[in-house]
């Protein structure tokens, strides 16, 4: 790069060659201007009522006082104000300019680390290139004499908000003027973030109130430039015409030069930021998920402080962040559903809350116009109230009114008279008087909608130049100012539908990132052809929803997806849709290349390109040296995500169960790099699933239900975990969190239904599956256990449920309704139709579920007929099938210790119990009375009341 483009380059600090520090550079523009004319003006102004409040502390003491900018002897440094994890800010006065500024030097220690200098510098581009009244105005970058940078700021004086907000006696003291600046806050956000700058430190201490009202968010020195969220597409029309609406910075995308790397992109790791005030995804070091509505959370937790008295996560512990990390924000919504605030200002903080990122508004703009329109619908039920008295004021002096008002007819009568001479000359003179005014008006009007405008206060410009038509209301539409009021009224319409329509595109972008959320997490428990099936359609009625059919024109596709603002966000979802159509529609086929394809189109990373071209060609190899390979590991979430994600596809389609457990481990370390990552959370819970490492799969479920309270699919995910586990209350509780919100939930009611069934609650369990919709479409094990509730509670009796599981599992089926007589109290059971059924079924060994009921029925039978040697024998053979969950393997050893029980052996039967106990311990202890009438229960009395005799 020549000297020219060095010179221009973004963010780049002059290296040019250095002057002598007594040289012509050092002498201030006063001097040499007093040289010339032989005098120089200094103009001192009286201190504003700023000063009133203190300006900040210096330390005159600090050694960092000697230090000189180079070329600009014209700064006098005063002493250190604050020392910070960059650098010290000093206090200088500009003696050029007469003023005071903060002067912000990065530390000795720090400057010869080329990432932390680059941080430097682009905090200070962004406070540089961020012109709002709400943002300290940053003067200057350069260079101390010993090449450290500094830049240049207004010193801020005035009171924090932390300091206006701890002065309080109560929380409801002062608080409409707190709700003034709290919305002043959000509007100097919603600048940024039209900037595409989000802050990450919000908090009433990052707050400055000056004596005149103003109010200033200061400390940008975590603020992050985003790549691409936060535009939308009109800013991206405009940019690709030139003009620049986004910061540039030197970590900027559009001010890296070909083949550079900062490297000093946030990493995903690091936490940044105050706890108290933290969104739970950053609160877990993922800053490459950090948006908008990162911020937004913050400003719910200032406006949470100013209802209650206290942020969100308002521990005295060192807790704190890991209270955030988990989203524990029950005692904050319960403070503000206590507090007496106004409804509607508990209702923007509590959605401001939301742990969800995806469910907060958008960005401060949103929260801006929430706040704006409650503080104007107060002010107009406190006009409302003041019309009302006027009201009652003018009824009670109407009467008084009404007997003068024959003088006063008389009166006007005579003054009419008296005037008719001189009326003409009157209405040509007000008239004129008249336009004149309204052409002031307008022309005030029009400066103000153009304010607004500017700000992107749309509605209220609208409603503003909605006065127009009134001041010329009357005039011929061909009167000129008629004419010019119709024009700024059609304009700004214009305009306001504009920002409608970007504002409904917002909304549907995401309602379309949450319903992709909850397919992909049901793509990901997806087992099966017709499973895959209907999760394909599902993607696609998602995209159809958000206005794009994906399979009807790709073309048309790439280039709507390419112009998304939220096409980073897409690309993992069309990785997902591809792994389900390998399944529904082949490996290899169009319709799942398609998908792979748009994904590579909108995320060009060069390790996931190469990770979809090797899943595609089944390069089984190469995949698995990268898993085996540990430097893999320094590699991002996204991408370790893919591979991962990668590893279990060839696993299913290679029929190779090493990739599975090398996917295992790969996401194992992963979460432990990533612990908030709700995509590696539950891949990783997918893949102990398969591998029937149930227990690791509920403990990566459970993290990731707590990452996403509200998620539906993934309390269903560790409902059915927990199921698998035999833990049904836990299961109960987790399936009520999604009945709670949807009581018709087809899943839900179906493990809800199985729980109840297998604790002996055969009423309620038919409860919930009586109008399950899916058991005429398939899911025989449900289908088998309603049948077997309306056996258990007396709606049908034993040959009609014969009849109707052997219409639903085949002949094999009929082994189900032996056992489901087996769960009938002991006085009703018919032994002998048991074992006549047990010997009609015909044997299918293969399968090991059936294996297990046959096995299972022989057992209790020999049990109940006093044969304990076939039971014992039986007890064995149970034992030896695989995939036995922990109440099955429960009901193996109790079969055993009954019939060693029944053979007199009891020292064998007793020391076999603290084996049993084993696994019924983490069954029962979550609630044992809730197995008070359970299958289960009945055979350890039994057990019991043999050890005991």
């Amino acid at each position: 790069m020549d000297d020219e483009e060095e010179e221009g380059h973004p963010g780049s600090i002059e290296r040019g060659p250095r002057r002598s520090l007594a040289g012509e550079a050092q002498r201030s523009v006063l001097t040499v201007i007093g040289a010339k004319t032989g005098d120089a003006p200094r103009v001192s102004l009286r201190d504003d009522d700023s000063a009133s409040l203190g300006s900040p502390p210096i330390d005159p003491s600090s050694t960092e006082r000697l230090s000189i900018p180079d070329g600009r002897s014209a700064y006098s440094i005063l002493g250190e104000i604050a020392r910070g994890g960059m650098g010290v800010v000093l206090r200088g006065h500009d003696m050029d300019l007469g003023r005071d500024v903060a002067l912000k030097v990065l530390a000795k220690e720090l400057a010869d680390r080329p990432e932390v200098v680059q941080r430097f510098v682009e905090e200070a581009q962004i406070g540089g290139q961020l012109q709002h009244p709400g943002i300290v105005p940053v003067y200057e970058l350069g260079l101390m004499a010993d090449e450290r940078p500094y830049f240049t700021m207004k010193l801020v004086k005035g009171r924090t908000l932390a300091m206006l907000l701890a002065e309080r006696p109560t929380p409801a003291s002062d608080r409409r003027r707190m709700i003034d600046l709290f919305l002043s806050v959000c509007q100097t956000l919603a600048y940024a973030h039209s900037r595409g700058v989000i802050h990450r430190d919000l908090k009433p201490a990052n707050i400055m109130v000056g004596a005149f009202g103003e109010v200033q968010v200061v400390d940008w020195g975590l603020a992050k430039v985003l790549a691409r969220g936060g535009k939308a597409d009109e800013e991206r029309a405009r940019e690709e015409r030139g003009e620049r609406t986004l910061l540039e910075t030197v970590r900027s995308p559009a001010s890296k030069r070909p083949g550079s790397s900062t490297g000093t992109d946030s990493l995903v790791g690091q936490v940044l930021g105050t706890p108290s005030y933290m969104p739970p995804e950053q609160a877990t070091g993922m800053v490459d998920r950090l948006d908008e509505r990162s911020d937004v959370f913050a400003l719910g937790a200032i406006l949470c402080e100013i209802l209650t008295g206290a942020p969100p996560y308002a521990s005295k512990d060192d807790d704190t962040i890991l209270q955030a990390a988990q989203a524990v924000l029950e005692p904050a919504f319960e403070r503000l559903d206590a507090c007496d605030a106004d409804p509607e200002l508990v209702k923007i903080a509590r959605h401001c809350l939301v742990a969800a990122k995806t469910a907060r508004p958008r960005n401060a703009g949103v929260v801006a116009e929430k706040v704006r329109a409650h503080l104007e619908s107060v002010e107009e039920r406190a006009h409302s109230a003041e019309l009302e008295a006027v009201e009652a004021r003018v009824h009670a002096t109407a009467e008084r009114r009404a007997r003068r008002l024959t003088l006063a007819l008389a009166a006007s009568v005579l003054g009419l008279l008296l005037l008719a001479g001189g009326g003409w000359a009157y209405r040509q003179r007000t008239e004129r008087e008249e336009t004149a005014r309204i052409e002031r008006s307008l022309d005030e009007l029009y400066l103000r909608v153009q304010g607004l405008l500017a700000e992107g206060r749309i509605e209220e410009a609208v409603h503003a130049v909605s006065g127009a038509t009134v001041l010329v209301e009357g005039r011929a539409p061909e009167d000129p100012l008629a004419s010019r009021a119709h024009a700024l009224l059609a304009q700004v319409a214009a305009q306001a539908a504009r920002a409608r329509e970007e504002r409904e595109q917002i909304e549907r972008d995401d309602a379309l990132l949450a319903a992709l959320e909850e397919v992909r997490l049901e793509a990901a428990d997806a087992s099966g052809a017709d499973r895959n099936a209907a999760t394909d359609r599902a993607f696609g009625e998602a995209f159809r929803a958000w206005g794009l059919d994906v399979d009807l024109d790709l073309e048309r596709s790439l280039q709507t997806l390419r112009a998304s603002r939220i096409a980073d966000e897409l690309a993992p979802a069309l990785d997902d849709w591809a792994t389900v159509r390998r399944v529904a529609h082949g490996w290899r086929s169009f319709e799942a290349d398609a998908m792979s394809s748009l994904a590579a189109d909108l995320d060009p990373d060069p390790t996931r390109l190469f990770l979809r071209e090797a899943l595609m060609e089944r390069d089984a190899e190469s995949l698995r040296r990268m898993a085996l390979d540990p430097a893999t590991l320094e590699l991002e979430a996204s991408t370790l995500l893919v591979l991962g994600k990668a590893l279990r596809d060839l696993r299913f389609a290679l029929g190779d169960i090493s990739f599975a457990t090398l996917a295992l481990a790969l996401f194992s370390d992963a979460t432990g790099l990533y612990p908030g990552d709700l995509r590696l959370r539950v891949s990783a819970a997918l893949v102990a699933n398969d591998l029937e490492l149930w227990e690791i799969g509920l403990r990566h479920a459970s993290a990731a239900a707590a990452i996403e309270p509200g998620s539906r699919a993934l309390a269903i995910a560790e409902a059915r975990l927990l199921n698998r586990l035999d833990r049904h209350p836990a299961a109960l509780r987790s399936v009520d969190r999604v009945l709670a919100s949807n009581p018709d939930d087809q899943q839900a009611r179906a493990l809800a239904g199985i729980s109840h069934f297998t604790l002996g609650e055969y009423e309620r369990a038919f409860g919930y599956l009586e109008s399950f919709a899916g058991v005429a479409a398939g899911e025989t094990g449900t289908r088998i256990v309603l049948e077997g509730c309306r056996y258990l509670t007396g709606r049908i009796d034993v040959r009609t449920l014969d009849q109707r599981l052997v219409a639903i599992g085949g002949p094999s089926a009929r082994l189900m309704s032996a056992h489901m007589m087996l769960l009938l109290p002991e006085e009703e059971r018919d032994l002998a139709l048991v074992a006549r059924i047990l010997a009609e079924a015909p044997k299918v060994q293969a399968v090991p579920e059936i294996e297990w009921v046959r096995l299972l029925i022989e057992g209790l039978l020999a049990l109940l007929e006093d044969r304990p040697e076939d039971a014992l024998r039986i007890s064995k053979e149970l034992a030896r099938l695989r995939g036995l969950s922990p109440l099955q393997l429960a009901q193996a050893d109790l079969m055993e210790v009954e019939a060693l029980a029944q053979l007199g052996r009891l020292d064998e039967a007793k020391a076999l119990t603290a084996k049993v106990n084993r696994y019924l311990t983490p069954i029962l202890a979550d609630s044992l009375e809730r197995w008070r009438s359970s299958g289960l229960q009945r055979q350890i009395d039994a057990v019991n009341a043999l050890l005991l005799k």
